[in-house]
């Protein structure tokens, strides 16, 4: 697991220098709470509405093999299903903010395969209690995943933030977009420890 995040963070920072990560607030992992969640978003002026996490360590491992990236996004159309902002899979996560300024296109673009919101959803529960996450497919023109962590620190509010706005600049001009922040943070509930949590060579 820690080799994997550590390729994970390695990825976001490649090029990046000590003194800008520091300046970035990106800090060592820690065991989250739906408070100290809530508590970092809020200060962020990010939306805690529909805020999730990963449902144990497994489903955390699962997401960090698949090398999707945080933050990051995923993109749904108004059926649920799963269309890719990425024109390839090494695309990075800047490519975000110019998809959602073309937000109806959601339901012109292909979809891909027959991938759709429950497959990515289906390991996510809410923070606040705990339970399953069954996304609702009623009445929205399409759906975004946000994927963050606490640890990435002001990296959350430059991305996260932005695309919260972008989508909420184009509810205005009529879309109803439905987004779901999902956190990719260690969870007090998991029952994990201190000595169970990665550590970063920041």
């Amino acid at each position: 697991m820690r080799i994997i995040l550590l390729f994970c963070v390695a990825c976001l920072f490649s090029n990046c220098t000590r003194l800008a990560i520091i300046k970035e607030g990106i800090k060592q992992p820690q065991i989250e709470t739906h408070q100290s969640l809530v508590k970092f978003l809020k200060a962020n002026q990010i939306d805690t509405t529909n805020m999730l996490c990963f449902k144990d360590t497994t489903a955390l491992k699962q997401f960090y093999k698949e090398k999707w990236g945080i933050p990051n996004a995923r993109f749904f159309n108004k059926n649920g299903q799963f269309v890719d902002y990425r024109e390839s899979p090494e695309d990075c996560n800047g490519m975000v903010s110019e998809f959602i300024k073309k937000i109806d296109s959601f339901n012109k673009l292909p979809t891909v395969g027959a991938k759709r919101i429950e497959d990515y959803t289906g390991d996510a529960v809410w923070t606040r209690d705990h339970k399953a996450f069954v996304p609702n497919l009623q009445g929205y023109d399409g759906y975004i995943l946000i994927y963050w962590a606490k640890f990435l620190g002001k990296v959350n509010k430059k991305k996260v933030f932005e695309w919260q706005t972008l989508s909420r600049a184009a509810e205005r001009e009529g879309v109803k977009i439905k987004i779901m922040t999902i956190s990719a943070d260690y969870q007090e509930f998991w029952g994990v420890s201190k000595k169970d949590v990665p550590t970063f060579d920041l």
